[in-house]
């Protein structure tokens, strides 16, 4: 099975600082950053109308507001449909029909979910394609009805009537089993909301060059489920003023694995002709 999605919404900041004014070191440019934030005398002193954002009407203002598109003004959020996703799956069935009392029926899907919907910088000119936050490799269903053969017209007490066979006949033990991958986690810091949602924090950072960002299954643990000694994790040397080019999701570093059972045992009582 394969599907493409095109013309997805993309929330987009058309105010936002480009590209170009970024840094691009591997580390934090406090020097660029110094530039961009310095106060300079403000144009637009006395001239903007009132309920302007204050930190536009006084008599200085950052120099990195000075380089905006529309520098009169903060965010302008808007949408656009520029946004795309991929997904590609191999679904294998496998049914046995009712026979014996029992029916089971049994899937098997593995797949992949690729999506471009969000903007890893607010100036790029489009979404970067990257693994999707609902991307599950693989998912196993399998379900199962089966009558116990008791009681009058089956295999086992067949010759039983009347109470006893109330008793013992019509027990069905049903179930499903469910069990798949874990989501890929989001490195958003600051906030569950998505990376490109304007206002939230960004999740840009840096890599220290130690190990890779995945953990084998026996080093997890609910107090470190990743590598953060991957992670360049100083306060004080965090991206700032910086052009994001790590992905908001790794396909290795994921949640927890569902693994589910639901089963039900019912139990049926024939009352007469036509009535259970």
């Amino acid at each position: 099975m394969g599907n493409k999605a095109t013309h997805l919404e993309v929330v987009r900041n058309i105010n936002a600082l480009s590209n170009q004014y970024l840094s691009t070191l591997d580390s934090r440019d406090n020097t660029l950053n110094s530039y961009l934030t310095a106060a300079v005398p403000n144009p637009f002193f006395g001239l903007l109308p009132d309920g302007t954002p204050s930190g536009l009407t006084g008599k200085t203002i950052a120099r990195q507001q000075l380089l905006l598109p529309f520098p009169e003004f903060g965010t302008i959020t808007t949408t656009t449909n520029e946004g795309s996703s991929w997904y590609h799956s191999l679904q294998v069935r496998s049914e046995k029909r009712f026979s014996q009392g029992l029916t089971l029926v049994g899937n098997y899907t593995f797949s992949k979910w690729m999506q471009a919907t969000e903007l890893l910088n607010a100036g790029d000119l489009r979404p970067t394609r990257m693994i999707s936050d609902q991307d599950v490799p693989h998912r196993i269903a399998i379900d199962w009805i089966y009558q116990f053969p008791f009681g009058k017209g089956h295999r086992v007490l067949s010759g039983v009537n009347g109470f006893t066979d109330r008793l013992v006949n019509g027990w069905e033990f049903t179930g499903i089993w469910a069990f798949q991958s874990g989501l890929p986690l989001n490195f958003a810091p600051g906030s569950a909301a998505p990376p490109s949602f304007p206002g939230t924090t960004n999740a840009d950072y840096f890599f220290n060059g130690t190990g890779t960002v995945a953990l084998t299954s026996n080093q997890r643990s609910l107090s470190q489920w990743f590598n953060t000694s991957a992670f360049v994790t100083a306060a004080s040397a965090q991206p700032v003023s910086h052009l994001q080019r790590n992905p908001y999701r790794f396909s290795a570093v994921r949640g927890p694995r569902q693994n589910n059972v639901d089963v039900s045992l019912i139990k049926d009582v024939r009352i007469r002709e036509g009535q259970t």
